[in-house]
């Protein structure tokens, strides 16, 4: 990615081809960690066997059927994407002013965390997913998709809320530029994830199902705050003098550009169709 100029006016806009790129890299990585290393690395931790490695799936020799090494392996795609994207929000608030570089873990911090926290709220209402496989089989089952939904409901606010505060830099103090901005930010990759997510599934040989309740529910449903995010920093106008407040923007890049052609590809033809390892 190339280096970017640190700073300029909020008059100025963010590209958005180079945002795009950005989403269309941090989609897919985002998808990886969550079933590659999350859902993958719980079924070698169990020591069970991998058999298939999709966009939108993971399939482990562990059955859903209640017991322990399941309960880990379905956790396990939720517990990496907590913390990939915590790891990502910490080196946004600590990386150097380099826009198109820290504006990318922005996104991907808001994309797993939105993911993260969703994934409850999905799991308790539609008895679905990954956390339905992880309370599968106990007492009360009822009483634990509530916690769930409530759980989901408080966190994915705060996670979304908290996100959009922390792009301060990219979109400055001035009112009503920062919604605008706020918009370009957050509405911009979340169609351009959903698309690239909807593309790659489209391809899976499990048919359009797993595309409706996973692929889908995931970007669509599970990044939904960044396009409903930004109404949280509407307000009054800010008074002419404050409108010249410096921000950090995400100039054209074409290495980014690039190396998002070449990750959405590779996504969509490798991954869409998934890997299969063994039957």
């Amino acid at each position: 990615m190339a280096i970017q100029s640190p700073t300029k006016h909020a008059t100025a806009h963010h590209d958005v081809l180079t945002v795009s790129a950005v989403a269309v890299i941090v989609y897919a990585l985002s998808s990886l960690l969550h079933e590659g290393v999350g859902h993958g690395g719980g079924c070698l931790l169990v020591h069970a066997v991998p058999i298939e490695l999709s966009s939108m799936d993971f399939q482990c020799s562990v059955m859903n059927d209640g017991t322990a090494p399941a309960r880990i392996v379905a956790a396990a795609g939720t517990i990496a994407t907590l913390l990939g994207g915590s790891i990502a929000l910490l080196l946004y608030r600590t990386w150097p002013r380099n826009s198109v570089w820290r504006y990318s873990l922005w996104l991907f911090a808001a994309v797993n965390l939105m993911q993260g926290t969703g994934y409850f709220l999905f799991s308790g209402i539609a008895n679905i997913g990954d956390w339905a496989d992880v309370i599968i089989g106990l007492e009360l089952a009822w009483m634990w998709r509530v916690v769930l939904v409530v759980v989901g409901v408080v966190l994915y606010t705060i996670t979304t809320v908290g996100a959009f505060r922390a792009l301060d830099p990219f979109i400055g103090e001035a009112r009503p530029r920062r919604y605008r901005h706020a918009l370009r930010l957050g509405v911009v990759p979340y169609l351009v994830g959903a698309a690239l997510e909807i593309a790659a599934g489209a391809l899976n040989p499990a048919g359009l199902g797993l595309v409706l309740v996973s692929g889908a529910a995931a970007s669509l449903g599970g990044t939904s705050g960044l396009a409903w995010g930004p109404q949280t920093l509407r307000g009054s106008s800010t008074p002419p003098d404050m409108l010249e407040i410096p921000v950090a923007v995400v100039e054209r890049s074409w290495i980014t550009i690039v190396l998002a052609m070449l990750t959405g590809t590779a996504f969509i033809a490798i991954f869409g169709k998934g890997l299969t390892f063994s039957r």
